[in-house]
């Protein structure tokens, strides 16, 4: 794996809420970023984000269902979901395994709906979150193996976007795909907020009438100055990411970047449960669980409105994140995905083909690259990806590929501050593991 791979890993790695964590949602559902704040900051900034009164679930509750098949050898890992969810009052989880490509165990945990009238399935959707970000990696690669666009290709020709009020800064012109990739292309939301979770900002500054898309949004952050020269800092960006799928969308016109996505990324390996995730829940499909999400913001779907609702439902423009962070899967999707491609985005390739070297032993989990917390190395066999994750409002992912064969998925409908924990409970459950049971 070259450099600059290698560099995006270690920044992906451990990036959880860092994105999350810049800015709270203040009276209005704005903040100094418009971002919803994580549930930490919730709790020390009452004033800047609304929390409703929450009747915790019971711990250890013994009314929570389990779906899919109990697979004796592999309990620990129940084991370490129940009690991450239930130390948590995590109302919905689900988890998927694989051992050297093959699926041995897919659990669904809790209730699908907030009712508790529909038990999770193994086969729920859930948000993904950043981890949809992988499939952007794998999106630009294939783009790139088929000729079709080069990594260190200028963005500004290909978009043909028009910033709002003029350029606002030159050095925009010299951002390459590259750049994009390694979150180097020159934004800092520590410094402005994350343009993504900033609609009513937007909306004001372009003089909207609707709730501003991935396009609109572009339009407003290219007309404002940069943060660094590109290339010469690396900061997490999720509106980085969202330009790398409209330069998907430019490439493979008139592709969208998730038919496109479907079409040339995933068809081909035959996954086929990967979601364009939706804002209002009357729009998400019938297998996608509630998420449960203790601020409110405003309505993003209605600009004039002053009704307060959940964040994780209409609080901001989900369909507007989708290669940053809006796609919706299963585990199952999710395996499927990881056993043919690295987290990065790099085809995974089996039988010592050297193409598809992961990155040396334990060189993605150094720390976490945003919000300053150490991150363990859990995975230290050669040939390990991860863990990588994922957080919204009403979602947390993580997703780790061992080099020891095993692949793991996990899925919850409640996102917390510190993400390392089930990732450690996860490993230590898999490290117990003498012996695996065949496929399905």
């Amino acid at each position: 794996m070259n450099e600059m791979v290698h560099r995006r890993a270690l920044l992906r790695a451990g990036t959880v809420a860092g994105m999350a964590a810049i800015a709270g949602c203040s009276s209005d559902g704005t903040g100094p970023g418009g971002e919803n704040a994580t549930e930490a900051e919730t709790e020390a900034t009452e004033t800047d984000a609304e929390t409703e009164t929450e009747t915790e679930t019971p711990t250890d509750d013994p009314d929570r269902p389990i779906t899919g098949d109990s697979i004796p050898e592999l309990q620990p890992l129940d084991d370490a979901m129940l009690e991450y969810m239930d130390d948590r009052s995590i109302e919905a989880g689900a988890l998927g395994v694989s051992y050297d490509g093959e699926i041995v165990l897919e659990r669904g945990y809790g209730w699908a709906d907030e009712e508790r009238g529909a038990p999770v399935e193994p086969d729920a959707l859930f948000r993904i979150a950043s981890l949809s970000k992988s499939f952007t990696d794998a999106a630009v690669e294939t783009l790139v193996d088929d000729g079709r666009l080069a990594t260190d290709e200028r963005v500004s020709p290909l978009l043909e976007i028009e910033p709002a009020g003029g350029l606002g800064d030159e050095r925009i012109e010299d951002i390459t795909v590259q750049h994009l990739l390694d979150h180097e292309g020159g934004w800092n939301p520590s410094l402005t907020g994350d343009p993504m979770f900033r609609p009513f900002d937007i909306a004001t500054e372009l003089d909207l009438e609707e709730p501003p898309g991935k396009r609109e949004i572009a339009r407003y952050v290219l007309g404002q100055p940069l943060q660094f020269t590109p290339g010469e800092a690396t900061v997490y960006s999720n509106f980085g990411y969202s330009l790398l799928g409209q330069v998907v969308e430019a490439v493979a016109e008139p592709d969208s970047y998730h038919s496109f996505l479907v079409g040339e990324v995933l068809e081909p390996i035959d996954v086929d449960d990967v979601h364009l995730a939706r804002t209002h829940p009357d729009d998400r499909p019938e297998r996608e669980v509630w998420y449960d999400d203790p601020t409110r913001c405003s309505n993003a779907l209605e600009l004039d409105s002053a009704d307060r609702v959940r964040c994780a439902d209409s609080g901001y423009r989900f369909e507007a994140l989708d290669s940053a962070g809006g796609l919706v899967a299963s585990t199952r999707a999710l395996l499927e995905f990881m056993d043919a491609y690295w987290l990065t985005g790099e085809p995974r390739v089996r039988e010592g083909d050297s193409s598809g070297e992961a990155p040396d032993a334990g060189s993605v989990n150094e720390n976490d690259g945003e919000n300053g917390t150490e991150s363990t190395d859990d995975t230290e066999a050669a040939g390990s990806v991860g863990p990588f994750f994922g957080s919204l409002p009403g979602t947390f992912t993580v997703a780790t590929q061992r080099g020891d064969g095993v692949d793991v998925v996990a899925l919850f409908n409640r996102r917390y501050s510190n993400p390392q924990e089930i990732a450690t409970d996860l490993e230590d459950a898999i490290d117990g593991i003498s012996e695996w049971p065949p496929a399905e």
